[in-house]
């Protein structure tokens, strides 16, 4: 949607906030953070969208009685309020990777995701060395989020409990069978903050693994060639969710139904990457018609080259060549293999919106309501209701992105904000 922003003021926020220097009728208001963004429409409690007036303060929605008519107003007619997205699977942006385990590139990747209108993002890691995905868990947990950033709601453990046969862009060297003293003790170094962990059903004993882990995660089916029976009884002993739905896995046949059938028999969620490469616009259709929209998880699965151009990039350690929409692996045996995708997840729901003829509202709930479901904190985000988190997107008919709000904080489009500022009596002041 646009070029990613380094901060005027490197490492200080106070680039980033609603400064005296924005909007001259700031000045009037004595240095609070009250908003009033009024003649938009607003996704809903109902997870519809309604023509309202919408009031902040500070980082939250409040209601009109918490106003004064003093307060800044943006006249937003004909255009949409987004609530903040939640990308519970991401690896990475900008040129950085959350394998990398460097807290530079975390920052780097969490304020490219704030600007693309993704309020709360998952880091997910790879299959990698047992030193690495600690040093990993390490950097995470003593991470502190800056105003500008995305907040980092947990960690994503892609692998390496996985199969041989179905990794994809994971590196084979490093996977190993499902070890619950390796999981407990990576759970530990992040300050338990693993959210979600991935499993193969067809490894020996898989089934005490995910019996144990899903008493403290999200346990999910990802990077496997297990039959039907395999993968339903994962989720009879607690596995709730299938990784990127239909990529790393069998097909969905009539004689061999595999993990996605077994899935829709135990009600789990399906991670969906709608970039327009990982899946066919019918397939995400028939998903949700499938799954069922409550269970739809949109994600970006997004890997370094995302908001960059076309070259060569690595993921998990190996090549990746990257040209237009697609990165596929460029070396070995995975060679020509998708490794991850190159757009952010408000880009993917933008693409199944305008392209997938996914409705609006349902492309919302999928990638901003359901992800925080999933993690347990729903509603005091991903919903523009009184008490909520006060981040959001403000788009054009299009779903162009011209203001981000995070937290209370105008992050971007601070220049559309002016020009829709309807200034207040200066006998306010």
């Amino acid at each position: 949607n646009k070029p990613y922003v380094e901060p005027a003021l490197a490492g200080d926020n106070k680039a980033f906030d609603f400064n005296r220097e924005l909007f001259t009728c700031y000045n009037l208001l004595g240095g609070d953070k009250a908003m009033i963004f009024k003649n938009a429409y607003v996704y809903d409690e109902k997870q519809s969208f309604i023509k309202k007036a919408l009031f902040t303060h500070e980082s939250s929605i409040v209601n009109k009685e918490q106003h004064s008519s003093c307060d800044p107003t943006f006249d937003l007619a004909d255009h949409w309020l987004i609530p903040g997205l939640c990308d519970i699977h991401l690896h990475g942006a900008v040129g950085g990777d959350f394998s990398d385990a460097d807290p530079a590139c975390v920052k780097k990747i969490l304020r490219y995701e704030a600007q693309e209108g993704i309020s709360n993002v998952c880091a997910a890691t790879m299959t990698l060395p047992e030193e690495q995905i600690k040093k990993i868990m390490r950097i995470i947990s003593d991470y502190k989020v800056s105003d500008d950033e995305a907040s980092l709601a947990g960690i994503y453990m892609e692998g390496p409990f996985i199969a041989a046969s179905k990794c994809g862009a994971q590196d084979p060297a490093y996977i190993k069978d499902p070890d619950l003293n390796f999981l407990k003790r990576c759970n530990e170094l992040s300050g338990h903050k693993i959210k979600f962990v991935t499993v193969a059903p067809e490894i020996a004993t898989v089934c005490d693994f995910v019996k144990e882990a899903s008493k403290q995660m999200r346990v999910c089916i990802a990077h496997t060639n297990c039959n039907y029976e395999q993968a339903a009884e994962a989720f009879r002993h607690g596995a709730m969710q299938l990784t990127h739905a239909f990529n790393a896995m069998p097909a969905f046949l009539s004689r061999s139904p595999g993990p996605l059938a077994a899935g829709f028999d135990y009600a789990a969620a399906a991670e969906l990457i709608c970039d327009g490469v990982h899946l066919h616009e019918a397939t995400v259709r028939s998903a949700f018609k499938l799954f069922g929209l409550d269970q739809i998880l949109m994600i970006s699965d997004s890997m370094r080259a995302c908001g960059l151009g076309d070259g060569e990039y690595t993921l998990g350690g190996q090549k990746v060549k990257v040209s237009g929409p697609k990165a596929l692996l460029c070396e070995g045996l995975g060679n020509g293999t998708i490794a991850g995708s190159v757009t952010s997840l408000f880009s993917a729901m933008r693409h199944a919106v305008l392209h997938m003829r996914i409705p609006l509202s349902d492309a919302i709930t999928a990638a901003a309501v359901n992800p925080r479901k999933a993690l347990g904190i729903y509603p005091k985000d991903g919903i523009l209701n009184q008490g909520s988190e006060a981040s959001f997107t403000i788009c054009g008919k299009w779903l162009d992105i011209k203001a981000v709000i995070l937290r209370g904080r105008i992050i971007w489009g601070e220049e559309f904000l002016k020009e829709h500022l309807v200034c207040r009596n200066v006998a306010c002041s």
